[in-house]
């Protein structure tokens, strides 16, 4: 078994749902990085927290993926544990599953760090990362300073709980106005719980369980202690082909 192969599709397995193509998004990247860049420019000044998350991936109607992981914000920092094990899709199949696996590549952990504008991604089971600009539409988004208006579309619960359903309209100093759906939980003071945010022609749902409101810790943004660092995506990865690589005789 050839692990660039394994590399190959699940780049493209990743993609697959990107507005544009990305090809230096890390594999194990989270789906929906547009989404998750536009979430942060959102959230920049509410207060620090960790959760669950769940996200959801909407093509038209259907559901296209489903997926859930940790979830940390601080400062506009934004950090995610991603295991593809729990990745729901019909294009995560059980061989690209095994072959992620095989290659170490099935658990990441992901910053998204808007001050450099970049995104670091690690992988526990080869103790290797690398840190690499965001896609300059995303960056653009997370960097940008919207006009926002707010229109309370009613009441809605999530998970239970009873929550004002916002439509927030960002409008930028050039370009298009973007509409964006937040659920404000009543029993949070108003905490955002659920959005709904364009990602291309695609529209992602991110919401939150298990909430606690207070600060992560500062350690859980800086780099993994112990960890190689790589300069370039292609090194890492070479890290990973050699796990699967046939031993010489």
């Amino acid at each position: 078994m050839r692990g660039w192969s394994f590399v190959l599709t699940l780049g493209l397995f990743m993609r697959s749902y990107a507005a544009e193509p990305t090809p230096a998004a890390p594999p194990g990247a989270p789906p929906g990085m547009g989404a998750l860049a536009l979430m942060l420019n959102v959230l920049e000044g509410n207060k620090p927290f960790s959760a669950k998350a769940e996200m959801f991936l909407f093509s038209g109607q259907q559901l296209a993926l489903q997926s859930e992981m940790a979830f940390s914000y601080r400062n506009g920092m934004a950090r995610m544990e991603v295991d593809m094990a729990k990745i729901k899709s019909e294009k995560m199949t059980p061989k690209l599953l095994t072959g992620m696996k095989q290659l170490g590549l099935d658990k990441s952990i992901a910053w998204i760090l808007p001050e450099n504008k970049t995104m670091r991604t690690s992988y526990p089971e080869l103790r290797a990362w690398c840190e690499l600009p965001m896609p300059k539409n995303d960056a653009a988004v997370l960097q940008a300073k919207y006009k926002k208006t707010v229109h309370v579309e009613g009441e809605d619960k999530v998970f239970g709980i009873q929550c004002a359903k916002e439509l927030v309209t960002l409008t930028p100093d050039k370009g298009d106005p973007v509409h964006v759906r937040v659920w404000r939980a009543q029993v949070l003071n108003g905490f955002p719980v659920q959005f709904e945010l364009p990602e291309g022609a695609n529209i992602v749902r991110m919401r939150f369980a298990n909430l606690r409101l207070v600060p992560p810790a500062l350690t859980d943004f800086t780099p993994p202690v112990g960890f190689e660092r790589h300069k370039t995506l292609s090194s890492l990865l070479k890290v990973a082909a050699k796990r699967v690589e046939p031993k010489k005789k």
